[in-house]
């Protein structure tokens, strides 16, 4: 039996052995394919070609290496978060930093603007309707109330209405 999620976009292919692998597209615009013959589940990158085999109850990493990987990631986090104050401990924050502090929230945002209409084909589908409404209210909050979280909330809110119920 074939499992998917949402309806094939596209054919699928076969592994080696034989076996189908159907492609799932969805407004993710996330493509693998998914195949199960008996305790084997077949994943298949759309993208890269990779096959990757999974027997069933074999979990992808054990309890310790789940335990090592959140410790690890823990310690990052809060080395990246407590090393500013360790490293400028009485003393004045420096002009760079500061400068940095100023400049860069918004950079960050231009940059996500960016990788997010990456992909929006303006000559093919709704011609990037979607993303230019909720990119209009994500502004518009942020006009209204100037309020940053709830500015991206709400244009965040009012695309994904927008891509599920009137541009499905």
């Amino acid at each position: 039996a074939i499992y998917s999620t949402a309806s094939p976009c596209s054919t699928g292919s076969n592994t080696k052995d034989g076996h189908a692998i159907s492609t799932y597209c969805a407004t993710t615009k996330i493509a693998y394919g998914r195949a199960r013959q008996g305790n084997r589940t077949y994943l298949k990158s759309q993208r890269t070609g990779a096959i990757f085999i999974r027997k069933e109850g074999e979990s992808e990493m054990t309890l310790t290496q789940q335990i090592i990987t959140i410790a690890c990631m823990a310690i990052a986090v809060m080395t990246t978060r407590f090393l500013p104050f360790a490293l400028f401990q009485g003393s004045k924050t420096p002009k760079v930093i500061q400068y940095l502090g100023t400049v860069l929230p918004a950079a960050v945002f231009g940059l996500l603007v960016v990788y997010c209409l990456k992909n929006v084909d303006i000559t093919t589908g709704y011609h990037g309707i979607p993303e230019l409404m909720g990119i209009v209210a994500t502004v518009a909050l942020h006009v209204w109330r100037r309020q940053m979280m709830l500015s991206i909330a709400g244009g965040t809110i009012a695309y994904m209405i927008l891509v599920q119920t009137v541009f499905a």
